[in-house]
């Protein structure tokens, strides 16, 4: 469940256990593909954008994410694009195993890439606090220890981004191609993220409307093995690219299917 909340908070979709199916089952008969316009878009396009999420698990409503974005900021002498990430579990779950998890992510302005990326994860007994600094011009990547002031550095490549540039990095794209790759860096690991095009229609939602929709295919690889987990990820294609509709499906006991539904 905690690798579950963390990944529904970043939307990098990439580590989350083995899948059982195969195709995304959620709101097929909402579905109309149709040829729609894809437009590109710029960072800029985000700025101020606050929106928020329903994470549901077998109909019930377990928990909830928030993203917004704070606009430009200065870092180090830096323009940065500062994002703020937040997840819990609801009052009812709460009691039995508690979420609370934040992250603060910086852009820079004129790339989109992370310049630092910090976190502070609450689930259950379990508490990280944390800081990762990207130096491209050392190609270097520094973790620090927030509660214990531990660093650790590691090789940082050109292409490498976090999960939040990385999802920034994709909405602005035109997404004309049936295929896009991307390198995410956690905290151990350097994924090679898989984004496929599947479908372009019109996304009918209950009690939101008719969206014109761009359906996603999310999977990566940890050299040649397989992150454990797909998803499937439903975005507006406008200039916004707001992710509608997130279905992730899990090889664990009992959780199975996740949904995070757009509130």
């Amino acid at each position: 469940m905690k690798k579950t909340v963390i990944i529904l908070l970043l939307f990098s979709l990439s580590c989350a256990p083995r899948v059982r199916v195969t195709r995304p089952t959620l709101y097929k008969s909402a579905w109309e593909e149709e040829k729609i316009e894809i437009k590109e878009s710029s960072l800029d396009d985000f700025v101020g954008e606050k929106f928020s999420g329903y994470i549901k698990w077998l109909g019930m409503t377990v928990g909830e994410i928030e993203f917004v974005n704070m606009g430009i900021e200065e870092y180090q002498g830096k323009k940065v694009y500062h994002i703020i990430g937040r997840a819990k579990t609801n009052k009812v779950l709460r009691y039995i195993f508690r979420v609370q998890d934040e992250f603060h992510s910086y852009l820079d302005s004129k790339t989109g890439k992370p310049v630092l990326f910090k976190a502070d994860r609450k689930e259950g007994r379990y508490h990280a606090k944390f800081g990762l600094y990207f130096d491209y011009d050392r190609g270097k990547i520094t973790e620090i220890n927030l509660l214990n002031g531990e660093r650790k550095e590691k090789n940082l490549e050109d292409e490498d981004y976090d999960y939040v540039g990385c999802f920034y990095k994709f909405r602005t794209l035109k997404l004309d191609r049936d295929e896009y790759r991307f390198h995410i860096i956690d905290r151990t690991k350097r994924w090679e993220t898989v984004v496929k095009i599947l479908k372009q229609g019109k996304l009918e939602m209950r009690r939101r409307g008719v969206f014109d929709a761009v359906l996603v295919e999310v999977t990566a690889y940890n050299g040649k093995k397989k992150a454990r987990g797909t998803a499937w990820v439903w975005f507006t294609a406008d200039r916004r690219k707001i992710p509608l509709l997130a279905q992730i499906n899990v090889d664990i006991p009992v959780v199975g299917t996740v949904i995070v539904a757009l509130k």
